[in-house]
């Protein structure tokens, strides 16, 4: 089973809008960081997101840089670790996707103590599409012929996938 890092086992709204306030304030940006859209785009590549805001892409590693300072912002959703806990007593394999960078993302399932529970982290590098639905396909069997595994129930179930989930749980 595979999930979403951000915004479905962690709360890491408080980071990624901090994030971009720390970098926008770094690179010396006119008014304010754009921060209410933010949210709507979790799960995207962060070089896609900036450049979907019309921001610089040099923002990206004072983006990262701050990230890696508010790490302790992230929460635990409550049902994560129960979810995760009886996973682990059915021998279901668990897996993270995420558009993270790979250290990031153990760093942070470390600090959230459910790294012990998260068998494989897939991230983004060495892959055509720098997006989490597109790499996940390796750790799933039901995936389409280029191995991509969609968010969508329609694009699940034709790539031979019995049931497909998805939330987003991100205020608005």
């Amino acid at each position: 089973m595979l999930f979403d890092l951000d915004g479905t086992l962690a709360d890491t709204e408080a980071i990624s809008t901090g994030a971009l306030r720390g970098a926008w304030a770094r690179a010396q940006q006119a008014g304010e960081a754009p921060l209410e859209e933010l949210p709507a785009m979790a799960g995207q590549p962060l070089e896609t997101i900036l450049a979907r805001l019309g921001l610089p892409a040099r923002l990206a590693e004072l983006y990262r840089q701050e990230a890696a300072t508010l790490t302790s912002r992230a929460r635990l959703f409550d049902a994560a670790l129960t979810w995760l806990t009886i996973l682990r007593a059915r021998q279901v394999p668990v897996g993270v996707i995420t558009g993270k960078q790979r250290a990031r993302a153990t760093g942070l399932l470390q600090q959230l103590c459910i790294a012990d529970l998260i068998g494989a982290v897939v991230d983004g590098s060495g892959h055509e599409r720098p997006q989490p639905a597109a790499y996940a396909g390796p750790l799933l069997h039901g995936t389409d012929d280029r191995g991509r595994f969609g968010s969508g129930a329609r694009r699940g179930r034709r790539a031979g996938t019995g049931h497909v989930c998805g939330a987003r749980v991100y205020r608005p």
